[in-house]
């Protein structure tokens, strides 16, 4: 007699029940992360559902309940591996695309807010305007547009910060164009258009894991730019921010930013 299949829901549910509490109690306290907190939430209800599913196939008698339960079990299953290759075509697009390739002499950079606790720049922040001081200050002749708006516990807009830090670094007032009204990355490169002359070389800087989406949506508002990677700092961020950054890219393919 051919021994039945046994399953082990029990790591399915700890895992998924544990999710939930560090995404409940952890993540939803992230500045500027509400989409992926509830993504979080919706994975990780998905990881205990599915050891739920195992347990019932472990203790039901009844044939047609079995099945049913397989079924969803199966669908689950392939809903996991498509989503694990959509991770990764994405995730080859957002590390293929954060290379520098940024020229010296650019008419303008256009750098990208990314958040404030008060006055205060985020550390993602903080290493967007350093990667910008050092490249305005080794051309003298590029202005920079600053753009970033006022965010939810934000005291002042990103724009604003940028312009105290750059300024109170040693770059003249006359070069930074303020622009105040984004809140996003799309509306970053429309509005920034704005201020810049047509035909003028670009460089856009930002985050590495934020510039394939950044140029894309540059490109997608007319600019043509190459681009300045400023580094993530602290492995743990760096990998919070590539899983984010996959939902967003996703977003962006269904014309939702």
């Amino acid at each position: 007699m051919r021994r039945s299949k046994r399953y082990h829901p029990l790591p399915f549910i700890i895992l998924g029940i544990a999710g939930l509490a560090v995404s409940f109690f952890v993540i939803r306290r992230l500045p500027g992360i509400g989409f992926f907190y509830m993504v979080s939430l919706a994975s990780c209800g998905a990881v205990a559902l599915y050891g739920a599913l195992n347990f019932l196939m472990n203790h039901m008698r009844d044939s047609t309940v079995r099945s049913i339960v397989n079924i969803a079990r199966r669908v689950m299953q392939i809903g996991t591996l498509l989503l694990v290759i959509a991770f990764g075509v994405v995730e080859y697009l957002i590390i293929s695309g954060q290379k520098s390739d940024a020229e010296p002499g650019a008419d303008y950079v256009i750098v990208l807010g990314a958040g404030l606790r008060g006055e205060t720049p985020s550390l993602i922040l903080s290493g967007r305007m350093s990667a910008a001081l050092g490249y305005l200050r080794e051309n003298t002749g590029t202005k920079a547009v600053l753009s970033g708006g006022q965010g939810e516990g934000e005291a002042i807009a990103e724009a604003e910060a940028m312009r105290r830090y750059l300024e109170g670094n040693g770059i003249s007032a006359n070069r930074l164009i303020i622009e105040d009204k984004s809140t996003n990355t799309a509306e970053n490169m429309r509005f920034s258009k704005e201020f810049i002359e047509a035909g003028a070389s670009v460089v856009i800087v930002s985050s590495e894991f934020h510039l394939y989406r950044s140029r894309t949506l540059a490109e997608k508002n007319g600019i043509t730019a190459t681009a300045l990677p400023a580094e993530t700092p602290y492995w743990y961020l760096k990998l919070g921010y590539y899983v984010r950054e996959f939902f967003s890219v996703v977003a962006m393919f269904l014309g939702r930013s």
